[in-house]
């Protein structure tokens, strides 16, 4: 009689819940074109950021990216009115270490050509 009352039980259990599907309804055509939208801005060349650099203007950019499942960040550096070098900084986990490393990698390419002085350099080095 036991097992009975217990089978019972769980058999109107099954039925009631079955009954009871829960309505959940997920556009999901629409939340993967926003997560789209979002990833592809995130992944284009930000807009221009100005930076005095050593009494020029010069232009900063970052632009994110997936690699080996990770969310990373790359960084664009130049000052077209001093030369036309870019420096680059590739993988970083933020921003401001993709513009920072783009930056040092500007001054060792602008160095190695000498377009940066002497004076610009330990002017750089103090800041």
């Amino acid at each position: 009689m036991r097992v009975l009352v217990i089978f019972l039980a769980v058999l109107i259990g099954v039925i009631i819940c079955q009954n009871q599907k829960p309505e959940i309804k997920i556009d999901l055509s629409n939340l993967a074109i926003d997560v789209a939208k979002h990833v592809f801005r995130l992944h284009k060349w930000s807009d221009h950021k100005e930076i005095d650099f050593i009494g020029h203007k010069c232009v900063g950019q970052v632009k994110g990216r997936i690699r080996k499942l990770k969310w990373v960040w790359d960084g664009k550096f130049k000052c077209p009115s001093l030369t036309g070098i870019e420096g680059s900084g590739r993988g970083f986990k933020s921003r401001n270490g993709a513009i920072e490393h783009a930056i040092i990698d500007f001054v060792k390419k602008a160095a190695e050509q000498q377009i940066l002085n002497e004076s610009q350099l330990n002017q750089l080095k103090a800041s």
